[in-house]
């Protein structure tokens, strides 16, 4: 039995993956300082949103865009929760007064 050599692209179609997805690579995370420091600081103040957060790290002297702060702050899932208000039933809801002279409130 000779030994068959499969191009690439043909083995690639045989077991049915891409090319590129056979040839790709992961990139290392370019952010990977701004991502700790930025969840060690909404750690600290629980209330600050993104916009609050980038400023404190840009105090800290990161130079760094407000979007790709919010995108970091997105995928760690640091985004503030909403309290939802309580809703008080008002005591002795009775129907509409009507006015039926005039000068009546």
């Amino acid at each position: 039995m000779d030994d068959h050599q499969f191009t690439e692209r043909r083995a690639c179609r045989l077991v049915g993956i891409s090319r590129s997805s056979l040839t790709y690579q992961a990139r290392p995370d370019r952010h990977a300082r701004l991502r700790e420091r930025l969840i060690t600081l909404s750690g600290k103040h629980r209330r600050y949103g993104y916009r609050m957060l980038h400023a404190k790290l840009v105090r800290e002297g990161f130079r760094v865009n407000v979007k790709v702060v919010e995108r970091i702050y997105r995928e760690e899932r640091l985004w503030l929760r909403r309290t939802k208000r309580k809703k008080i039933p008002r005591e002795g809801r009775e129907g509409a007064w009507c006015p039926i002279a005039p000068n009546q409130r």
